[in-house]
């Protein structure tokens, strides 16, 4: 296929260090996509060249220069893994961008050591790629090869950097990371995610329980129908009996249940569970419409030990079992769950659009132990965020935000306000947050 026509009247066309136009190539079949590319990249480029047959590209690649490449993982002549390779033989330098309508986590790590500089996922975020796009094309600086005085320590953890946000980049569900624990759970997702009995997922407190689940159900073959998240406090017969009609009503193929605090149920709870498990009585009929999930912060089989849970439950939620790692296994991934959760409150709230946070904060984040995990690194973010008053938050912002009158609330650093009385462990990190180092 011959490339399609230039931008050649685009406004304000970006140029690079010598005065010269920026030529970007477009690798994609998909006329709609295309069409979408014409219009984000004439504003900012004087010639773009589309492409739908990676020989032809490859073709391309190796008789012209381009500041940028564009290209879908999957196209009718195959991956574009084997044009990636080759074109890095070519041009080692040259930002890459990604799209794809699904990627495994091992084929984004595949993809990331060939140096891309993002990888993202179909519906596109516009902003977020147009973004992007002129990132790349306006900071050189990131993608020249390192001076002769930079040390190959300094290159080697530059470009392990730019991996981990290539793998960042490409997650579009509810759960983000780049650890080995991380890529694990993602891997006991895949394998269960269309399991349709009973799974326990199994994590310490704080854990991302409702996250795994929502991923799980996003990538399965039941995604038409949303989790139901229940309580022990819900497992009465009037609440579960009518939640289990509501799912019914919908005629879902199949309907997944996630019991948060699972650890927690009374003998009450446990009763009523283990009636639907049997499908005995009042469930009889709804047995096979659902699938439960049930989420453990504790070790269920002491609790058999002490008589305080059923034998016939443990050994039903037993059958398939997800662990989700601590935070303490996850050090590499906190960076990123910061920006995720940055992101996330900003966008809840516009106001808060203009903040950044500093990279002494993130290293602080990232050198404590949460012992609530996810749940209690998320309340201390969004505080952090919310008492800042200046719009770049550095340390020394963190510690003067920090209020007379708060305190610590437990083992878990929860922050309550107990008073208005000065406290004389105001601004002390440690003591506002938990010093759990």
């Amino acid at each position: 296929a011959a490339p399609a026509a230039t931008a050649g009247d685009a406004a304000a066309p970006v140029t690079d260090n010598t005065g010269q136009l920026r030529r970007i190539m477009v690798v994609d079949d998909d006329p709609i996509l295309n069409k979408l590319m014409q219009h984000l990249l004439k504003p900012i480029s004087t010639e773009v060249q589309y492409f739908t047959d990676l020989p032809e590209a490859l073709m391309a690649v190796q008789s012209q220069d381009f500041e940028l490449i564009i290209s879908d993982f999957q196209l009718p002549s195959g991956e574009c893994l084997d044009f990636l390779k080759k074109y890095r033989r070519l041009r080692p330098r040259t930002p890459i961008l990604i799209i794809s309508g699904f990627l495994s986590f091992e084929k984004v790590l595949e993809i990331s050591k060939l140096g891309v500089s993002g990888v993202y996922t179909k519906p596109l975020n516009v902003k977020d790629f147009l973004t992007k796009i002129k990132d790349l094309l306006n900071e050189n600086a990131p993608r020249q090869a390192p001076s002769p005085s930079a040390s190959p320590a300094k290159a080697a953890s530059e470009e392990h950097h730019a991996n981990a946000e290539a793998v960042y980049n490409a997650q579009g569900g509810y759960l983000h990371g780049i650890s080995e624990p991380h890529a694990e759970l993602i891997r006991q997702i895949e394998r269960y995610k269309d399991f349709s009995g009973t799974m326990q997922f199994n994590g310490p407190p704080g854990s991302e329980f409702d996250l795994a689940a929502r991923e799980l159900v996003r990538l399965s073959k039941f995604s038409d129908a949303p989790p139901i998240f229940l309580r022990p406090s819900d497992l009465k017969h009037t609440f579960f009996l009518n939640a289990l009609k509501a799912a019914e009503l919908q005629k879902r193929e199949m309907t997944t249940f996630v019991l948060l605090e699972g650890h927690s149920l009374d003998k009450a709870g446990q009763a009523n569970l283990e009636q639907l498990l049997k499908r005995e009585g009042v469930y009889r009929d709804y047995a096979r419409r659902f699938r439960l999930i049930f989420c453990s912060e504790e070790d269920i089989s002491e609790k058999v030990d002490r008589g305080e849970f059923s034998e016939f439950l443990y050994f039903s939620i037993g059958l398939v079992g997800l662990n989700i790692p601590s935070l303490t296994e996850r050090k590499e991934d906190i960076p990123f769950l910061v920006k995720k959760i940055f992101t996330e409150i900003r966008n809840r709230q516009p106001s808060l659009e203009a903040k950044i946070i500093q990279p002494d904060v993130v290293g602080w984040f990232q050198s404590r132990v949460w012992s609530g995990n996810y749940s209690e690194m998320r309340e201390k973010l969004e505080w952090i965020i919310l008492n800042c008053p200046v719009s770049s938050i550095d340390m020394e912002q963190v510690k003067k935000a920090t209020l007379p009158g708060v305190r610590s609330s437990g083992n878990t650093g929860g922050v309550t306000v107990k008073s208005s009385e000065p406290d004389k462990n105001s601004g002390n990190l440690d003591n506002i947050f938990g010093g759990n180092r």
